[in-house]
């Protein structure tokens, strides 16, 4: 066997010593399971027989102790129940799934932010603490902070439309929010009235044992009387606190609830107060009698004036636009080139024409008549004075002119009006 050439079957039943290779053609097989050491067994393109056979033999492709030296080709299939995954480098990847989610990924290490602008919902020098979870993270980044706001604010029952003087009684409201993008609502609900007055004029806006109901959205305060001793707005104003999205807290207080309070202007005729005089003044009875006669004058200019039932007394007409705000001072400048038709009954013979307004409204500047021109320089319509009239439970001072011939206007005639507001 010099060769180390075996082109037959042979049988070893010793031990063979080998120095160099043994180079087979046929089988190598052997009957009993014997032991021994090889420096290394290879077939063709398995370099070590031994090591694969080991491997194959342990079960699966276990790669547990494997050292690659070269690309590892799956030929499309997966790797699966993967623990951790580290790169050195990088690669390219049909897609990588697992099994956790970005919700329950957590943030190593705290980050204070360092940004020239905010960035969704995150200002620059916020503190990111960790153990925040990635899912809030990417919450903050890619959805802009909108605050809660107040959307609906109502006073229960309350009257939004009174006459100076007139009275209402509030103690109760609901009102409607939304929360914020964070899902937090208001932390905070307070109530201020405003503009409210006493029979006397004096300013009383305090709403006593005020509380507020978050949850239920709804608050209460002790009965309050709503009335003005002049024409004005009377508003509630509710002021909502929530979070601002950056650690501090915000307001809104839209929208408001209002009571419009207008004085009424009378046009109308009445056969009371023959004997009165241009300057000679009147009493309350006088006052009372003269519009105990009168009824709500028509009006042809609605931004300025507006009938409506406010009262007890049936359609009045009133001063004032029909909006808001309505302040004291705008109602005293839209006294001005007011057009006004005079009751059918200011043509009846032994009739007089009245006009009777508030005396805060100050003197008539202009009153004339369509086809006739002025009334105040010729005399034709004269100032009496002022007098209290009770109308709304208090007295209010008004002050009266009187057309100085009787049955002399007809409803097909146009007044225009202005005082000196």
């Amino acid at each position: 066997m010099s060769s180390n050439k075996i082109n037959r079957d042979f049988k070893v039943k010793k031990g063979l010593n080998v120095a160099t290779h043994i180079t087979a053609s046929g089988n190598i097989s052997a009957s009993i399971i014997s032991t021994g050491s090889f420096g290394n067994l290879s077939i063709d393109k398995i370099p070590n027989v031994s090591a694969s056979l080991a491997a194959a033999l342990a079960g699966g492709d276990n790669l547990g102790n494997h050292t690659a030296t070269q690309d590892l080709n799956l030929n499309n299939n997966n790797i699966i129940n993967v623990t951790n995954l580290t790169s050195t480098s990088t690669g390219s990847f049909g897609r990588i799934e697992a099994t956790g989610s970005a919700e329950s990924s957590f943030l190593q290490e705290s980050i204070t932010t360092a940004l020239a602008s905010s960035v969704g919902a995150i200002t620059d020098g916020t503190t990111i603490s960790a153990g925040t979870s990635i899912e809030s993270l990417l919450r903050q980044i890619l959805i802009d902070f909108i605050p809660a706001t107040l959307n609906t604010f109502t006073v229960t029952n309350l009257d939004t439309r009174l006459e100076i003087m007139d009275t209402d009684s509030v103690s109760a409201g609901t009102f409607d929010a939304s929360p914020d993008s964070l899902g937090n609502g208001f932390s905070d609900f307070t109530l201020v009235l405003t503009n409210n007055t006493n029979a006397s004029g004096i300013a009383d806006n305090t709403l006593s044992s005020f509380s507020a109901n978050i949850a239920g959205e709804s608050f209460s305060f002790n009965a309050k009387t709503i009335q003005r001793t002049t024409p004005g707005t009377v508003t509630f104003t509710p002021t909502a606190t929530f979070s601002d999205g950056a650690g501090g807290t915000s307001t809104d207080s839209l929208p408001t609830d209002t009571a419009l309070v207008f004085a009424p202007l009378f046009v109308g005729a009445s056969s009371r107060g023959s004997s009165l005089t241009n300057g000679g003044g009147l009493d309350t009875e006088d006052l009372d009698g003269i519009l105990g006669h009168i009824s709500g004058s028509v009006s042809e200019d609605a931004t300025y004036l507006h009938n409506r039932n406010l009262t007890s007394f049936g359609t009045q007409c009133y001063l004032g636009a029909n909006s808001v705000p309505l302040t004291t001072s705008n109602q005293l400048s839209l006294f001005k080139d007011l057009n006004i038709n005079p009751p059918s009954d200011a043509a009846t013979t032994g009739n007089y024409l009245y006009i009777v307004y508030p005396e805060i409204f100050g003197d008539l500047t202009k009153l004339e008549l369509s086809g006739v021109g002025d009334l105040l320089g010729g005399g034709d319509v004269f100032k009496v004075g002022d007098a209290n009239h009770t109308r709304e439970n208090t007295a209010v001072s008004y002050r009266v002119y009187r057309s100085n011939l009787a049955g002399a206007f007809s409803d097909s005639q146009t007044l225009t009006i202005s005082a000196t507001g």
